[in-house]
């Protein structure tokens, strides 16, 4: 019983450790993660994963062509459960229109 428990509580905490993840699954939840997420990022991996949410966001509004609710929705699945690093490579994937190769 005693290494159940102990496998248990070692579980819980290795879960609790790692990066942070966005939560999309409401807007409410997508703006604390993005904004916990940015609490902890410094220098130049803030400034890539700015630019990359810049780019995502960009891309996503023109994909939806106004639908709003697309438009959320090509967000959440291009961002939820990344961490800062995936939305960072994730970023630098998306080509702005306009924009060489």
């Amino acid at each position: 019983m005693r290494k159940l428990l102990f496998v248990l509580i070692s579980v819980v905490l290795l879960t609790g450790c790692g990066d942070k993840t966005i939560d999309a699954s409401s807007p409410e939840n997508l703006k604390k993660s993005i904004s916990d997420m940015v609490s902890e990022l410094e220098g130049d991996q803030l400034q890539s994963f700015n630019i990359s949410m810049g780019r995502i966001m960009i891309n996503s509004a023109i994909e939806a062509a106004g639908d709003d609710k697309k438009k959320q929705a090509i967000i959440k699945n291009k961002i939820n459960g990344k961490t800062a690093s995936e939305i960072i490579k994730i970023g630098e994937n998306e080509k702005l229109p306009g924009e060489a190769d």
